[in-house]
């Protein structure tokens, strides 16, 4: 990682004194010198790994969106300077491959009309690569090990750890909270580093719901530099493998990975992903528990559930981010035959053999379930996006993909019917902990859906190198009717105002590009009071992505 951003340190500096020499030139011969003239990207096709010349693409302020759009996507993977060897992959599962496809259509269907509608406009504009969300910012170069840490002031650093408790802990349960707390309390923070490490990723996260000054960088730093003063400070994350792992080496791994995710520097949260899952597997997380200690129907301790809860956020996040990236994942179910974690919440774990109450609901309850859910899109991912398609030809005969769709429809069915009434999405019950699970839930269903059957539509072979999706095929019907759903309880989580981690806006993008595209393939046989009303759809899901900008 530091490799990689020193290469790209040296890139922008060549960049930079490039741009200084053409700002001269133009002053010279009394042109204006727009900066957005000399924002260029340069990109490499994913679809055909031969083909990596790559292509040049000027984003000026003149011309059309959808040519912008075109000339960003028509190669995929990103490279951040001339002779920067290092590049970013983005394969065919990939949310930018979907995006390519969506440009793909609406300039079948609409040509290169110069004038879009404002509701699109304001679409488009928002996809353009927005560099206070694109670009590494400055202080993210400040990388440097810290021999001592420094944590948040008492005040604030109380409020952080409530904070976090209140807003990530419902639906990433990677701590114990009373364990947690009484550590802090205690000062391990200030006598073991690897704990320091773990609380400083927690201030990290839980800067994004803080309006605090001091979670900014000097003190009064851009708002989209939140918790970087305590985040910085746990990189690198590990520098000995000398030792054997830890379970804070396990936890800093996670935090760092959702902390990552809503920051500029996203992709590398894959890279640590896969670091904390060879973590797991050094310490043998990944194997059920054999011996059961006499006497005791549950034999996990604090320390080896909380070891549980972080090697299966390790997994659900990798297929996450390895679907969205459109990569490998780090292990497959294949790996590993980890029991799921136990359904029983924090303030009973003090009994030698914790339970959780009859007829209390658990909170635990929500990951369990997402766990499930996130297995069944890796089996999606292994089943129908396999990089080596002969193989699969080969041992499954034909028709397998559409067979493996079938298997998936029917297994997030079984996972839907499994949900206990409490996690049941009811648009009805009121604001709560449980509704605000359930509505989570259901919006990443919905996504599973999407993912599965939106395959479909990112494959389009013609005689152009793409054919238009039929608005009544069956694929486009269920990502479709997928994302219809989930818009609705978008706006139910807007109307609440939810404050939730940033990996929940996953559905909400994904159901912004299936929406477009049903807009821009109705365009020749629907109404324009439907397709507004699409549009509306599509600008809801915007207006979520734009209040967590600033998280």
């Amino acid at each position: 990682m530091l490799l990689n951003l020193s290469y790209h340190a040296r890139s922008l500096e060549r960049q930079v004194s490039r741009w200084r020499q053409a700002a001269q030139g133009f002053s010279t011969l009394g042109y204006p010198t727009a900066e957005a003239s000399l924002n260029n990207l340069s990109y490499s096709n994913s679809d055909d790994e031969s083909d990596a010349t790559g292509s040049d693409c000027n984003l000026s302020d003149n011309g059309t969106v959808e040519h912008h759009l075109a000339g960003s996507f028509k190669d995929i993977r990103l490279i951040t300077g001339d002779t920067d060897p290092f590049q970013r992959h983005y394969g065919k599962t990939s949310n930018m491959m979907m995006i390519k496809t969506a440009v793909k259509i609406k300039k079948e269907i609409l040509g290169d009309q110069l004038q879009l509608p404002s509701t699109e406009s304001q679409w488009g504009e928002n996809m353009l690569r927005r560099r206070e969300f694109w670009d590494i910012r400055p202080w993210q170069f400040e990388l440097e090990e810290h021999k001592s840490f420094t944590f948040p002031e008492n005040d604030l650093l109380c409020e952080l750890v409530t904070d976090y408790f209140t807003y990530c802990q419902p639906y990433i349960p990677l701590l114990h909270r009373p364990t947690f707390e009484r550590s802090v309390a205690e000062g391990l923070h200030l006598r073991n580093s690897n704990f320091g490490i773990v609380l400083l990723c927690v201030c990290a996260i839980a800067s994004r719901f803080s309006r605090d000054p001091r979670n900014s960088v000097d003190g009064k730093g851009p708002e989209h530099s939140l918790g970087w003063p305590w985040y910085k400070q746990t990189l690198p994350l590990k520098t000995s493998f000398l030792e054997p792992p830890t379970l804070y080496d396990l936890q800093a791994c996670c935090l760092s990975a959702v902390y990552l995710m809503g920051t500029s520097a996203s992709d590398s949260m894959w890279t640590i992903l896969g670091l904390g899952i060879r973590i797991a597997q050094d310490m043998g997380l990944h194997r059920k528990k054999k011996r059961r200690p006499e006497g005791l129907t549950t034999w996990r301790t604090v320390e080896s559930e909380l070891c549980t809860r972080a090697f299966w956020m390790l997994l659900n996040f990798d297929v996450m981010v390895s679907i969205s990236f459109g990569r490998p994942r780090a292990t497959t179910n294949e790996d590993f035959d980890l029991e799921l974690p136990m359904e029983c919440d924090d303030e009973y774990w003090d009994s030698p053999n914790p339970e959780q109450p009859t007829g209390v609901p658990s909170r635990i309850c929500f990951f369990v379930h997402f766990c499930k859910l996130m297995e069944i899109l890796g089996l999606a991912q292994r089943a129908i996006y396999p990089i080596n398609k002969s193989r699969s030809t080969k041992y499954l005969g034909a028709g397998w993909e559409q067979n493996a769709v079938i298997e998936i429809d029917s297994a997030l069915n079984q996972w839907s019917s499994s949900l206990p009434e409490y996690l049941r999405w009811d648009p009805s019950r009121p604001d709560g902990l449980f509704f605000r699970q359930s509505s989570a839930l259901i919006t990443f269903y919905y996504w599973t859906q999407m993912q599965v059957h939106g395959r479909f539509l990112r494959e389009l072979p013609g005689k152009n190198g793409y054919t238009l999706p039929m608005p009544s095929s069956p694929n486009m019907i269920i990502c479709a009717n997928a994302a219809r759903c989930c818009v609705r309880v978008i706006e139910l989580q807007r109307r609440h105002q939810f404050k939730l981690p940033a990996f929940f806006l996953a559905p909400v993008f994904s159901t912004a590009i299936i929406l477009l595209l049903c807009s821009w393939t109705k365009r020749k046989t629907e109404s324009a009071s439907n397709i507004n009303k699409e549009m509306q759809e599509v600008n809801c899901c915007l207006d979520v992505m734009s209040i967590n900008e600033k998280l």
